[in-house]
């Protein structure tokens, strides 16, 4: 039956995994950027520029995954103008990288396309394309030895304004491949695009050197994810839920061994004052009913099995099964060893049965005692980290003005 419970809560947790999976990806299917003609939509001036994750199709194949940046529409003269002028300062702060100076260049340097966040295009020519790579990289076998001074010219672009700008630097550049070269000529194809007037569309070039090219929107790839998350949690829940019974068990077992000390003490009272065994059961049971009505106390296990027991006595059941049946329930060693002398008693009628109880309460009592001490040391051990962090702490807020003010001293 148990079995049978988990392998239909498995079922559940697949089924709910499946359906969100689903929704996810009936959600997303629908986010595509490509308009019905293949074309990319271009926000109004003001609104920013985007962009769109695509995967690129050629001669029918599956090439690649770009990422297509989206200009806004078209600006008027004088902000294109202010545009360029932003771009060319933007090229004197940039275009050192770390270097200290356009005399002395030994690392990377910055070169962009695009400058003032892609409104202004920028068209790279050096005098000496040799010593330069497309992307600013320095040639180690030249680095030390072979420096030149090269002429950069930029031409800047802004919708219909154009500047050109001039300055010596030394750099180095790399053969471009095949690949590299196919994908500068569709970038500057898209930029073309983005530069003409009087349409909402952003143009894609659909050949280039003769290779066909196909745009398709980029699959969304959440419901995957959502659709592993879930399994994950599905395949790791029989491990939680094995954890969860672990803990309660273990709670359960400390608190029955609290609450055994005052049970039998309770029980011995009321023996001594002249009670029979299941008046004495019946009262306690009593008392923790009444007291949980009115105060609305916590429930304590030990006298909730107390009450199952008694249930089972009024029911018909006989004292002697009833008795060991709480025994079993409880599952500690000590409730047997008292099952078995609430059992000897109603079956010798033994006497002693009081002192008997009296005496196990006092060495139960001492226990507990003990169990409080070793609880107290075991949550000491588990203070000692966050003390010693406390402790570094201090330290720390006691060594570093120390070491601030004799390094003041010093200077």
């Amino acid at each position: 039956m148990k079995r049978g419970s988990q392998i239909k809560k498995y079922m559940m947790g697949t089924g709910v995994v499946l359906v969100v999976t689903i929704l996810v990806w009936y959600t997303k299917r629908g986010e595509g950027v490509l308009s019905e003609n293949g074309n990319l939509v271009r926000k109004e001036w003001g609104m920013g520029e985007y962009e769109a994750e695509l995967i690129l199709e050629i001669d029918g194949a599956k090439h690649s995954e770009l990422a297509i940046t989206v200009p806004e529409q078209h600006l008027t003269l004088d902000e294109e103008e202010l545009y360029l002028a932003l771009a060319v300062e933007e090229i004197r702060e940039s275009f050192l990288g770390v270097n200290e100076s356009l005399e002395a260049i030994r690392e990377t340097v910055f070169v962009s396309s695009v400058y003032q966040e892609g409104k202004v295009l920028a068209d790279w020519n050096f005098s000496n394309s040799e010593l330069i790579a497309v992307d600013g990289t320095i040639h180690d076998a030249v680095m030390e030895e072979d420096k030149e001074e090269v002429i950069a010219t930029v031409y800047l672009t802004c919708e219909d304004s154009s500047l050109i700008h001039e300055f010596g630097f030394t750099v180095y550049k790399e053969e471009k491949g095949e690949e590299e070269l196919f994908y500068e000529k569709l970038y500057l194809l898209i930029a073309e695009s983005g530069e003409k007037e009087g349409t909402e569309l952003l143009s894609l070039p659909m050949e280039i050197n003769g290779h066909t090219l196909v745009w398709k929107n980029k699959e969304s790839r959440l419901p995957i994810q959502v659709f592993l998350l879930g399994m994950m949690i599905v395949c790791l829940w029989p491990a939680i839920e094995k954890e969860r019974e672990k803990e309660a068990k273990e709670k359960r077992r400390v608190q029955l061994m609290r609450e055994y000390s005052d049970m039998v003490n309770k029980l011995a009272l009321l023996l001594g004052a002249g009670m029979t065994l299941q008046g004495a059961w019946r009262q306690i049971t009593k008392n923790y009913s009444e007291e949980k009505t009115k105060k609305r106390g916590v429930e304590r296990i030990v006298y909730e099995e107390m009450l199952i027991t008694q249930r089972e006595i009024e029911n018909g059941k006989g004292e002697i099964k009833a008795y060991e049946s709480f025994a079993r329930r409880c599952e500690l060693q000590k409730y047997r060893k008292l099952s078995s002398y609430l059992v000897q008693n109603l079956k010798k009628g033994n006497k002693g049965l009081c002192e008997l109880l009296e005496r196990e309460a006092a060495e139960t009592f001492s226990e507990r005692k003990n169990m409080a001490q070793q609880l107290g040391e075991e949550l000491g051990t588990k203070l000692l980290f966050p003390m010693l962090l406390m402790l570094g702490i201090v330290i720390l807020i006691i060594m570093v003005p120390a070491v601030l003010s004799f390094q003041t001293g010093i200077s």
